[in-house]
């Protein structure tokens, strides 16, 4: 769905295949809603803290400006769910990316 969004250079190549699987729709899915939102205190601390990756520490490879918040829907024989995805979002050469995790520096 949003794969070509992914900002990969300095990635960790583990995360990057992460990211895309997490940017796939699945099947009987639909977008109930898209929003691009201001960061929060929170979400900036967040996005600052190194987190834990495939091999070690990893840190995003672009400071987020603002965050995307997308919620999906399902429907299926057990009835309907919506879930609720996020995602950081950068720019990067006059584009907005969605930054993928890579070694800290």
């Amino acid at each position: 769905m949003l794969e070509s969004f992914l900002y990969t250079k300095g990635a960790d190549p583990a995360a990057v295949e992460f990211y895309k699987m997490m940017q796939s729709g699945g099947t009987g899915e639909k977008i109930a809603s898209i929003e691009l939102v201001n960061l929060t205190p929170e979400d900036v601390k967040k996005a600052t803290t190194p987190m834990d990756g495939p091999t070690g520490k990893v840190c995003l490879t672009l400071k987020p400006t603002k965050k995307l918040v997308i919620k999906v829907e399902k429907k299926d024989e057990n009835g309907s769910s919506t879930n609720t995805t996020e995602n950081f979002i950068a720019q990067k050469d006059g584009k907005l990316v969605i930054p993928v995790p890579g070694p800290c520096k």
